[in-house]
C-alpha cells in the first residue's frame, strides 16, 4: 500500500522559471506535468507544479512547492495515491 509522502530535495539547476523546473522533474522522472498554481507557504506566495505518475504500480498525484530563494533552492513534494485524492477523503 502507498501512503502520503512528503519529500524535500534540491531544485534543478540553471533556472528559477517554474515551468522549466517542472519540465526538469517531468523529464527526470517520467511524471506527467499537469500545470502550475500558487500557494502561500513560509510567509510568501510560492509556485507549485502538479504531476501525475505511477509509483510501484499505484497512480499518484504529486504537488511540488518551489522555494528558489537567495539562501537555498529546494522543492517540497507532497505525494498521495490518486484514489485517495479523487475519492474526496484527502484533506
Amino acid at each position: 500500500m502507498l501512503y502520503l509522502r512528503v519529500s524535500i530535495g534540491p531544485l534543478g539547476g540553471g533556472t528559477n522559471d517554474p515551468k522549466a523546473l517542472a519540465m526538469q522533474w517531468s523529464n527526470a522522472t517520467g511524471a506527467k506535468f499537469q500545470g502550475l498554481d500558487k500557494m502561500d507557504s513560509a510567509g510568501a506566495s510560492r509556485d507549485i507544479a502538479g504531476f501525475t505518475a505511477t509509483v510501484n504500480g499505484v497512480p499518484v498525484i504529486q504537488l511540488i512547492a518551489m522555494f528558489p530563494t537567495k539562501r537555498y533552492r529546494v522543492g517540497v513534494m507532497y505525494q498521495a495515491p490518486a484514489a485517495l485524492i479523487t475519492a474526496g477523503t484527502f484533506r
